[in-house]
């Protein structure tokens, strides 16, 4: 069993057991699709309810802790999930004691994010769903939108630390996040993750699991590659139309 020891100003507020079972590569395949799941609920959601806002606050945590910045209050350390994440997204990381949300710079609360930036990642979603009725024309031009938003908020916008490694075995240098300018920052940076990923792997098939419902359009996250309708009322219906 790995214990990890969680530090803030040299006091001692936590510890927490992984179980070595739980290799990265294992935890990365279980937590990223969590993530793109809670995205795609968001994006699609009705953010009058209560539920959907929970949501939101979910999946900036989740990406937070994929990014390797967290804010996780001590009165709350034992109740956490996030620590898988935190190990599955395999940066080097760093857990403060506070409120997530306070370490981004923009200072909005869940639900002024939500509200904020629901319509910004629809067209981010729509792209990276792959929508095969668009042309090239079309699909080069929504991913220029979509990029620029991406790019902004999980880049240009978020402060990075650069640490230079005495030991140069594994590699000569690493960077940690060190603050978010925008409540979007860390969804936009798991998305550059996963971009980057999509573009190093040799088997695409699973890192961005997101579709187009090929009866009502709709983006939809699969588990399955050969999963084409969002519901099965738009599988029936599909094939009732004989199409």
């Amino acid at each position: 069993m790995t214990v990890l020891t969680l530090q803030q100003d040299g006091k001692i507020f936590g510890r927490v057991e992984i179980d070595p079972k739980n290799t990265q590569a294992l935890l990365r395949k279980e937590c990223a699709p969590e993530i793109w799941k809670r995205l795609v609920r968001y994006v699609q959601a009705d953010l009058n309810h209560k539920d959907e806002l929970q949501n939101f606050k979910a999946l900036v945590e989740e990406c937070m802790a994929w990014n390797g910045l967290v804010g996780i209050p001590e009165d709350v350390i034992s109740e956490t999930h996030l620590f898988r994440t935190l190990f599955a997204g395999g940066k080097r990381a760093m857990v403060k004691n506070m409120d997530s949300f306070k370490l981004c710079s923009d200072k909005l609360t869940p639900e002024e994010g939500a509200i904020k930036y629901q319509k910004d990642f629809l067209p981010v979603l729509k792209w990276l769903a792959r929508n095969p009725e668009l042309d090239q024309q079309a699909r080069a031009q929504l991913g220029m939108e979509a990029a620029r938003f991406v790019w902004k908020h999980g880049d240009d916008e978020i402060s990075i630390n650069l640490i230079i490694k005495g030991n140069t075995e594994q590699s000569f240098y690493s960077q940690r996040v060190e603050n978010y300018g925008t409540v979007a920052g860390p969804i936009c940076r798991f998305i550059l993750d996963r971009l980057n990923s999509y573009a190093e792997t040799a088997d695409k098939s699973d890192v961005i699991p997101l579709k187009v419902c090929s009866y009502c359009a709709k983006i939809i996250f699969f588990e399955r590659n050969s999963r084409n309708t969002c519901s099965a009322s738009c599988r029936v219906a599909k094939h009732r139309k004989g199409l």
